[in-house]
This record gives C-alpha cells, sequence and structure tokens, in this order.
C-alpha cells in the first residue's frame, strides 16, 4: 500500500479508522471521511509515526455535495484515488415493530446509497 491515495469512509471509528491507520502505517496517504472531528484528529495524530499520512475530511456521507466535494478535493491535492473503502455504516437495533421507516431510510443511505454514490464517482477517475 505504500505510495497509495486511500479515501476511507467511516474513519472515525470501527472498521473504517482501523483500515486509515493501517494504511497510513504501511505507506498510504488517507483521505479519513468522517463525522467525528475529535476521533479523525486523533487518528491523524496517531499516524504519525507510520510512513503514510491521514488527511481529515468532515463530512456526512449522505450528503451528495460533500461526497462531491470530497471526491473533487481528493483528485485536485493528490491526482488520483487509488483506494476506496466504504467503510461508514449505522444500524440500529430491534425489530421491525420498533424500527420507523425513518429509521429504515437512514440506514439505507448511509449503507447503501452513499456506497452506491461515492462508487459510481470514483469510477469514473479510474477510467483513462
Amino acid at each position: 500500500m505504500k505510495d497509495k491515495i486511500a479515501v476511507v469512509t467511516g474513519a472515525s471509528s470501527g472498521i473504517g479508522r482501523a483500515t486509515a491507520a493501517l494504511f497510513a502505517k504501511n505507506g498510504s496517504d488517507v483521505v479519513a471521511f468522517g463525522r467525528n472531528e475529535a476521533e479523525l484528529v486523533a487518528l491523524r495524530d496517531e499516524s504519525r509515526n507510520g510512513s503514510g499520512s491521514v488527511r481529515i475530511h468532515l463530512g456526512d456521507i449522505t450528503e451528495m455535495s460533500q461526497v462531491d466535494r470530497l471526491v473533487s478535493e481528493t483528485i485536485g491535492r493528490f491526482g488520483r484515488i487509488d483506494v476506496l473503502v466504504n467503510a461508514a455504516g449505522i444500524i440500529k437495533s430491534g425489530n421491525i415493530e420498533d424500527t420507523t421507516l425513518d429509521d429504515w431510510d437512514k440506514m439505507m443511505n448511509v449503507n447503501l446509497r452513499s456506497v452506491f454514490y461515492l462508487t459510481h464517482k470514483c469510477v469514473h477517475t479510474w477510467k483513462p
């Protein structure tokens, strides 16, 4: 992963955070996208001992304009995106009786729609 440009969503916690830290440790320049600024700053600070770097990109993965900005600013800064990790995700625990349509829509927007949209934006940058 040395010298790769990696965009990682959900980078402020869980799998996204662990993935971003591992990529930076192994030499990738990571663009860490998430909603929790304090956790993203901690990730960046903790990753300073690796051979890569972490750049913070604060935002909401369900806001398409913020996703557009993530891709355009990453391309503008690095000229490319080599790796995309869609790790943002949410779940509302409970049974179907207690899950509202708003809860369901939010889960689908974060877990599915945003993955499609961001991947779709990146695929266009990967074509020669």
